[in-house]
């Protein structure tokens, strides 16, 4: 596979993983109650701030590490698989009793 078809791969896989992110917003509320969260306007800020500060903190961490072993691919892999997980444990929050501060953490390891 050429560069080019890789990097439209890699960029049609970003967009669709931005509308999703997108098309959650509308229901933050909603899914922070369920989380175990008050459901107004600080707990959904939150909820979106983990996420986005991981995602800031570590996008240098995840670049340095790439740029060390030579390769994306398997950091990508890794990143996606770890990010699936921790969309699994969200999923089982509610039924597994975790508190709002507990999803959080999964939030922000999740990235």
């Amino acid at each position: 596979m050429d560069r080019r078809t890789e990097r439209r791969r890699l960029a049609l896989a970003m967009w669709a993983v931005l509308v999703s992110q997108v098309l959650l917003y509308p229901g933050v509320s909603d899914l922070v109650r369920a989380l175990g969260g008050a459901g107004d306007v600080r707990a959904g800020m939150w909820f979106l701030v983990a996420e986005f500060a991981a995602f800031v903190a570590f996008a240098g961490v995840w670049g340095a590490a790439s740029d060390a072993v030579g390769r994306r691919r398997p950091l990508v892999v890794a990143g996606a698989l770890g990010g699936a997980c921790g969309y699994l444990v969200l999923a089982a929050a509610p039924t597994l009793g975790l508190p709002f501060a507990a999803v959080l953490v999964v939030r922000v390891l999740g990235g």
